[in-house]
């Protein structure tokens, strides 16, 4: 009697090659397990192995790109809150700062230039301190270097606002005292690119952000002194010191002793503008002008 079942000659080892194993399998109901069923079965596991491995080793390649694209490995947020509110203080925290008369204003805003033709942003220093706890807020250029004012704005109250910035990309610096704890933050915050002449969107970078910072100094008593050239201390849940990144040193010096300044009535970084930047801005809107000469023959 012959039988129809396809002998071991015509499931040899070519002739499987490529085959999914259940197929494999499911050809030799009743037969002996053989080596090329072995080597099937291995093919399988070792290409689900190799597939595995690429796909960790591929998203691995994405999160170390992502991470080396951003200054010091921070993540670039658009993250409309950000530009709205910079240290996360807790209701009862933003209250008591109301009722000591402390008042920061942290949002800052996207403006269009007309004479310029471009897109600036805008932030209000201001804040300061009474002896139990102090609020300040200025703004610094891209790498923290100093920033002319538009415009310094006098009032009669003290601990709130002090001047007005406007620049292509504003640094807004931030600390928070209580006592002699600290919070600090700092964020970038610039125009995203334009397209089909749209509007665009305000961008916000985290650079630094400290928490629970310590100073055992009393900068609005005793050691009034060293104000201005004293830093708080940062610290990671392990122990380790979370160092200021070098080129915002100075503006984080200036804070320490904004958020220590009782009945704050000035700026603490912000600065006067130049003359050269007065004429070079006068130059600009001259220019931006229309001619209303009329040339005669």
């Amino acid at each position: 009697m012959t039988s129809n079942r396809p002998d071991n000659a015509e499931l040899g080892v070519n002739h499987e090659t490529g085959r999914w194993i259940g197929d494999i399998s499911a050809a030799r109901v009743d037969n002996l397990w053989r080596q090329e069923d072995h080597e099937a079965v291995m093919r399988n596991l070792r290409s689900a192995d190799r597939l595995a491995t690429e796909v960790v080793q591929y998203a691995s390649r994405q999160a170390v790109e992502q991470f080396q694209r951003t200054p010091q490995g921070r993540m670039t947020m658009d993250n409309p809150k950000l530009n709205i509110r910079g240290l996360r203080l807790p209701p009862g925290t933003v209250k008591r700062l109301s009722e000591t008369g402390v008042f920061a204003r942290p949002e800052v805003s996207l403006e269009y230039q007309g004479a310029r033709k471009r897109y600036v942003v805008r932030g209000v220093e201001s804040g300061g301190a009474v002896t139990e706890l102090g609020r300040y807020v200025t703004f610094a250029q891209e790498n923290g270097e100093p920033l002319a004012w538009l415009q310094p704005i006098d009032s009669l109250a003290v601990n709130g606002v002090h001047a007005v910035v406007v620049a292509p990309v504003l640094t807004r610096v931030e600390m928070f005292r209580a006592g002699r704890t600290y919070e600090f933050v700092i964020t970038r915050h610039r125009p995203s690119e334009v397209h089909n002449g749209g509007r665009p969107k305000l961008l916000a970078e985290e650079v630094f952000r400290g928490t629970n910072g310590y100073l055992g100094l009393e900068l609005t008593g005793k050691d009034k002194a060293l104000s201005g050239s004293v830093l708080p201390q940062f610290f990671s849940r392990a122990g380790e010191e979370i160092a200021i990144p070098a080129g915002f040193v100075p503006v984080a010096k200036a804070l320490t002793a904004a958020v220590n300044c009782i009945g704050c009535a000035s700026s603490h970084y912000v600065c006067a503008p130049t003359a050269q930047a007065r004429v070079d801005d006068a130059d600009i809107e001259r220019l931006a002008e229309p001619d209303l000469a009329v040339s005669t023959a």
